[in-house]
């Protein structure tokens, strides 16, 4: 696949945000596919042809959500991603210490496995349906069409 949307939800934020995104995107003429981390596996991180988005709410003491936890414990050595683009996103509550932690989680390990961040890290604070959010979400998938 082209460029995949790989997220981690449980209440169903960031489902809500990566289907938004794949909207926004394929409006744009890009191709793009979203995949719950419950049904991913390596081999899906390893044939993205072009960029890999990695989303996860987060929780506890700005961890990333269970079923990324199980998701990365499994996949402890990621797939090389040399040469590929990655971006990350995440929801979460600016009321916490830690907020959005999951992002920086996630853009440790896979920028590690050789990933290029090629922009800013989307970080959404309380409701994904709010004006704001929403607005935030519109202008993280045009700077993504720029550089799909």
């Amino acid at each position: 696949m082209q460029n995949l949307i790989l997220y981690g939800t449980l209440t169903g934020n960031t489902e809500i945000v990566a289907n938004k995104l794949v909207e926004l995107l394929t409006a744009a003429g890009k191709s793009v596919e979203a995949k719950n981390v419950n049904m991913a596996s390596a081999d899906d991180v390893a044939g993205v042809e072009n960029c890999l988005i990695v989303a996860s709410s987060t929780w506890d003491d700005g961890l990333p959500c269970s079923d990324m936890v199980d998701f990365l414990e499994e996949n402890a050595n990621l797939p090389d991603l040399t040469g590929k683009k990655v971006a990350f996103f995440g929801c979460g509550d600016s009321n916490y210490v830690k907020f959005c932690g999951a992002v920086d989680i996630l853009e440790e390990k896979f920028t590690a496995a050789g990933g290029q961040k090629i922009t800013d890290s989307l970080r959404l604070d309380g409701f994904v349906e709010s004006e704001a959010n929403q607005q935030k979400i519109s202008d993280f998938a045009n700077r993504l069409a720029a550089l799909l």
